[in-house]
């Protein structure tokens, strides 16, 4: 397992406990060329993936009308873009197949109109790939 965390210390003692094969590397999902440094990092060691699970996001609760222009862009840059950029960059070490796991935090409207709730992650795994691929559509009443 190769573990990915934006601070290293703490991703490097969780592989260690693993012990080996595991390993760590240094990544910002927000940031894509942490990202595409980090899986040339994971390319050098493994050259070939079977899946990818994409766990970062972060949490900060606040109300909308209070957000700060950061607050928002960090959050929609971790929790949004941040699992397509390291899909994007493992799609090579696939080798022609694999999986994308996701998992995925819910945001949800509260009976107020300023306030923005932020629901944390639920262990809800969805495979990315198969939503990707599939004629999939919206139900009537929203996103499921």
């Amino acid at each position: 397992m190769i573990l990915l965390g934006r601070t290293l210390a703490k991703v490097q003692a969780v592989a260690e406990e693993l012990g080996a094969p595991h390993f760590a590397v240094e990544c910002d999902v927000g940031n894509p060329d942490s990202v595409r440094t980090a899986f040339a990092t994971v390319a050098e060691r493994h050259p070939k993936i079977d899946v990818l699970i994409n766990n970062a996001g972060i949490f900060e609760p606040f109300t909308l009308a209070e957000a700060s222009d950061a607050q928002i862009l960090g959050s929609m840059t971790t929790n949004l873009a941040g699992p397509i950029f390291c899909a994007r960059s493992a799609l090579p070490l696939f080798g022609g197949s694999g999986h994308i796991i996701k998992r995925h935090q819910r945001i949800r409207a509260s009976a107020h109109a300023d306030a923005v709730d932020v629901c944390r992650h639920q262990d809800r795994p969805r495979f990315v790939s198969d939503l990707w691929s599939a004629n999939w559509k919206a139900p009537a009443s929203g996103l499921p």
